[in-house]
């Protein structure tokens, strides 16, 4: 299991089994995990990573694949270890961009339009960590840091104080931006116009 950044993971036979069956043998077994990060920074509900373990079998393979298939989504098979595909690459890519905003090598818009008007990305790198949760985000770090003992995933400390205060990305209304509604300033009534209007008249006559 690759951590929070997983909405759903379910692990089991990909054969029918009944209820009362004791747990399957491990070439029965394969991940099938439906990750958030993929629907914030693509956009769309098509991919699911295929975890490989040790034991799975081709036929377990094989029947996983043809139930994503059904669903309509598109499977990428990997071997069962912290990140699979995506969040091994994408998640030293957000730290990169947290380390940069954290040591003022560039303001956070900059960022962000760098890789979004640099390298076509839909969103910027600290949108999409506000996006995902820096909640979520820290724990993946911890858990990929866990396994790799790698710098590039460990979270950078400013993470830390963020969650600390609060500061959970768009779930929480901040992040590395706010998302708060601003207050609206109050509009004059109709009586207030109406005395603001006597008194600008009063003064005139009074001249």
């Amino acid at each position: 299991m690759s951590g929070p950044t997983c909405s759903s993971i379910v692990y089991g036979c990909a054969c029918r089994t009944r209820a009362r069956d004791s747990i399957p043998p491990p070439f029965l077994i394969l991940g099938i995990p439906a990750c958030i990060t993929i629907l914030v920074l693509l956009r769309a509900r098509r991919l699911f990573p295929d975890p490989r373990a040790l034991d799975t079998s081709e036929e377990t393979v094989e029947n996983a694949r043809s139930f994503v298939k059904r669903l309509g989504k598109h499977a990428i098979e990997t071997k069962d270890r912290s990140g699979f595909v995506v969040n091994f690459l994408l998640i030293p890519y957000l730290m990169a961009a947290v380390r940069m905003y954290e040591e003022g090598f560039a303001s956070r818009e900059d960022i962000d339009d760098g890789m979004r008007l640099g390298a076509g990305h839909p969103m910027g790198p600290l949108t999409l960590c506000d996006f995902i949760g820096l909640d979520v985000l820290h724990a993946v770090c911890n858990s990929l840091y866990d396994e790799f003992k790698a710098h590039e995933y460990a979270p950078p400390p400013v993470m830390k104080r963020m969650i600390a205060a609060g500061r959970l990305g768009k779930k929480s209304g901040q992040g590395f931006y706010d998302y708060r509604t601003p207050v609206a300033a109050a509009l004059p009534t109709d009586e207030a116009l109406n005395l603001l209007e006597m008194g600008v008249t009063g003064n005139r006559a009074r001249r």
